[in-house]
């Protein structure tokens, strides 16, 4: 590693174990950031962006590999894989995918928790959609609530 590049971003995002030792191979001065100053930086798309190309470079094909479904494949798929796949982040009660969607994508949880419901669909029905008063009542309900949510954070 040289002069402007990071080391440690994954660990201390993630609050997980370092994967490697470093030493200076020679006298060096270094900045350290604490995490509540990396959890500001990832608010700047640039920098989010670059953290998530670094994230694929250093770590993806080690976490894809340690999955069941993805072990045996030889190692230019995984690098077809790693220049494909889209870094989602999503918010606590945020939905990701509803039960009622149409599949076009599979998602593997890098980091949380994520709840399965099933008979909680947000997408509305027919019943809902021929029931005007009470559709309009229930989105005016929702925005409110979304309105509340927004204004907390």
């Amino acid at each position: 590693m040289s002069a402007g590049e990071l080391f440690g971003e994954m660990s201390c995002l993630k609050r997980t174990p370092r994967s490697a030792t470093v030493v200076a191979e020679r006298d060096c001065y270094v900045v350290e950031m604490l995490r509540n100053v990396l959890d500001q930086l990832k608010k700047d798309p640039k920098f989010k962006e670059e953290m998530d190309r670094k994230y694929k470079e250093r770590v993806f094909g080690l976490q894809v590999r340690n999955l069941p479904l993805f072990r045996d494949l030889p190692d230019d798929l995984i690098a077809w894989l790693r220049d494909r796949v889209e870094l989602e982040n999503f918010r606590s009660g945020q939905i990701i995918l509803d039960e009622h969607d149409r599949p076009d994508d599979m998602v593997i949880i890098r980091s949380g928790l994520v709840k399965i419901c099933q008979g909680v669909s947000h997408l509305y029905s027919a019943v809902d959609i021929l029931n005007w008063p009470g559709l309009a009542s229930r989105l005016a309900t929702a925005e409110a609530g979304t309105a509340m949510a927004l204004a907390r954070e």
